[in-house]
């Protein structure tokens, strides 16, 4: 569900950035990195409480925060927290990831996108 949102979020912002309804996968990239959803918004998609919010820029596909883990009670049709907030290791994550990222770029001859 959290990734349909956010698809759904993405395809929104798109139009809205690029003032047309025929939108291409660059237009969604855009609004995947214009993604800012606050409890405010989270409440209005339906969504409080789902997750913490999530700001996704060009330079931080991860979001701002961290992940909780729910699970589906189907004899009471609700979603159950079943664990406490999991802060990331940015410290060790992001690290290997820009390493692993920088590797695939030069083997591939991608320049990678500036975010500045």
């Amino acid at each position: 569900m959290l990734a349909a949102m956010f698809q759904a979020e993405a395809i929104r912002n798109a139009i809205l950035i690029h003032g047309t309804t025929e939108i291409s996968g660059r237009h969604v990239r855009d609004g995947l990195e214009a993604i800012d959803l606050d409890e405010a918004r989270l409440a209005e998609l339906g969504m409080p409480d789902f997750t913490h919010p999530v700001t996704i820029t060009c330079a931080d596909h991860e979001g701002n925060g961290p992940v909780i883990i729910q699970q589906w009670d189907a004899h009471a049709r609700v979603w159950n927290v079943v664990s406490d907030w999991i802060e990331p290791m940015r410290d060790v994550v992001r690290p290997m990831i820009e390493d692993d990222a920088a590797a695939y770029a030069a083997e591939n001859d991608i320049t990678p996108r500036d975010c500045g």
